[in-house]
């Protein structure tokens, strides 16, 4: 905002207001929609111009000098997202499935987009301007080339999307999900770093090879100093240091796998269970990842020693991939195959609560015999 000193709020009251931040007091109200207004920018070119977009489909531009609408577009959607270019001569909305693209100074629909099939909810611009990135509830964040506005890459993320951000060196993308989830994604560097390098060659300077005598014999006298051995933390330990539970979950279902032990990894899940993160460590799975955490549970979800742990397993899954179930063919039958093996088990436990109760009747009743028997 102008003087760097003001700030401007968008309400579901419908109306956009300008406040002065030293002053603490409302410069300025402007009543201009007719329903919840959630989302807004301001031009970076000219701060006095404010862009609104609004759940009566309307999105307008503002001049806060005059109060006025300059400019008015029609949605016909309702708005959950505004984004303006920092030349201010283009502006986008974001309603229902589509993102819309309009010129300023005329006012005019230059573009439309609908790669999404569910309501978009946030948008962002990358690379300079280069690349615009949507978010939306189908759990997908698309980037476009805004030249063609064309997708060149699709990110999948384990819940609906509600918010989106991205640092401005295009390093580090921040999504906000309704599952109460926040994913961090880092670029890696394609250049190795030179300091790296110079460290390396430096410690290698001082690094010398000693050779070793392979002929030394243990005379009377000598004392014998065994070599301690420092027994190295598996990868998931690894893991699990660092907190990346994600890949530790990962690493001890291969482990138990290619050992047979599957108490490996449901000793990781009652860890994860135990550190509040085992919804953090199965959400984002897709393809093989998912396959072997479903395969898992379904094998050893009746083993006694497991079913307790692996039941809190499956009821989160449940939860973090309910939405997928609609849409992935994979995804249902896995749940399915679950569904089939529990209600197996149940009727295991109920078949053994009836032998139970003929076992006990046959004892109760073998004991008042006996009973009978001495009084006689």
């Amino acid at each position: 905002m102008p003087l760097g000193t003001q700030i401007v709020s968008f309400s579901d009251d419908s109306t956009v207001r300008l406040w002065d931040i030293p002053g603490q007091t409302q410069l300025l109200t402007i009543d201009a929609h007719d329903d919840y207004v959630r989302c807004g920018a301001v031009c970076r070119a000219n701060p006095d111009i404010v862009l609104s977009g609004s759940y009566d489909h309307h999105a307008k531009i503002f001049d806060v000098r005059t109060s006025k609408t300059v400019v008015n577009v029609d949605h016909e959607a309702p708005i959950d997202s505004v984004l303006m270019f920092p030349n201010g001569g283009v502006f986008l909305t974001a309603g229902g499935n589509s993102i819309r693209v309009w010129d300023v100074v005329a006012g005019k629909l230059l573009a439309q987009i609908a790669q999404h099939h569910k309501t978009v909810t946030c948008l962002k611009l990358a690379c300079n301007g280069q690349r615009l990135l949507s978010g939306s509830l189908d759990r997908h964040v698309k980037i476009y080339d805004v030249s063609s506005y064309q997708v060149v890459h699709t990110l999948d993320f384990p819940s609906p999307i509600l918010s989106m951000d991205i640092s401005p060196q295009d390093k580090v993308l921040v999504v906000g999900m309704t599952a109460g989830l926040i994913s961090v994604q880092r670029r890696k560097d394609d250049k190795p770093s030179v300091l790296s390098n110079r460290k390396m060659k430096r410690a290698r300077r001082l690094i010398r090879a000693v050779p070793t005598y392979s002929g030394f014999t243990v005379e009377h006298g000598d004392t014998v100093v065994p070599e301690t051995k420092v027994k190295q933390l598996s990868s998931y330990n690894k893991y699990l240091r660092t907190f990346q539970v994600s890949k530790a979950l990962s690493a001890a279902l291969r482990k138990a796998a290619y050992v047979d032990e599957p108490q490996i990894a449901v000793s990781v899940m009652q860890d994860l269970i135990r550190r509040r993160a085992l919804k953090s460590a199965l959400a984002g799975r897709s393809g093989k990842d998912l396959v072997d955490v479903m395969q898992f549970v379904t094998r050893f979800i009746g083993d006694t020693r497991f079913s307790r742990i692996l039941l809190d397993v499956a009821m989160v899954m449940i939860d973090v991939y309910y939405p997928q179930i609609t849409t992935c063919d994979e995804t249902l039958r896995r749940f399915q195959i679950l569904q089939k093996v529990v209600q197996q088990e149940l009727n295991n436990v109920q078949e053994m609560m009836k032998l139970r109760g003929c076992v006990e009747m046959l004892l109760a009743n073998s004991c008042c015999n006996a009973v009978e028997a001495e009084h006689d």
